[in-house]
């Protein structure tokens, strides 16, 4: 029940938006880039299995960030610009340089304002706070039998270079694309 009541309400919203960002953040970019194939074999799983990994590694990356900002160890960089050289060296493989560049158009990073992002940080550590760690949702996960790890995808070591390249799928504001902004140490 709780499970219908939630996919009706994240389609209402999807139709009112008018387009599937609230119901899809980081963690489906990230599925979005496997089904691309463009740093991967195709993957032979279901896009909800894909996007339950992707849930892991955004809320690693997540805690990673939470983690830095409260030891003082994250500052905002200024680096605003899209990474053109690694996204031609990815997609231009596949002959999806262009659409990729089309879909970003100037970078969202310049859209911040990067002294308020550095006052805020505080603020996004008290979100990040409120969301389940990676592995107590890994061990959620699996309870209800989802998968939780590229191993069982059978993807290769290639945890970074998603990370990397994930915010880039689609053209939206997601703290794993403001993670560009910032340098954690």
């Amino acid at each position: 029940e709780k499970l219908m009541y939630a996919l009706i309400l994240s389609g209402l919203a999807m139709q009112m938006i008018g387009n599937s960002r609230p119901a899809s953040g980081a963690e489906h970019h990230i599925s979005h880039l496997w089904e691309m194939s463009v740093i991967n074999d195709p993957v032979d799983a279901l896009h909800g299995e894909k996007v339950s990994v992707g849930l892991i590694l955004t809320l690693e990356k997540y805690g990673k960030i939470l983690e830095c900002i409260e030891s003082g160890r994250c500052q905002v960089n200024g680096s605003a610009e899209l990474e053109t050289e690694l996204l031609k060296d990815t997609f231009d493989r596949k002959g999806l340089y262009e659409e990729v560049m089309e879909e970003n158009g100037d970078s969202l990073l310049k859209s911040i304002n990067q002294e308020q992002l550095a006052a805020q940080l505080r603020d996004i550590a008290a979100e990040l706070k409120k969301l389940p760690k990676y592995t107590e949702m890994q061990k959620k996960l699996k309870a209800a039998g989802c998968m939780t790890s590229m191993e069982e995808l059978n993807l290769p070591d290639i945890k970074e270079l998603t990370l990397a390249l994930s915010p880039y799928v689609r053209r939206r504001l997601t703290l794993m694309r403001i993670s560009k902004l910032l340098e954690l140490s």
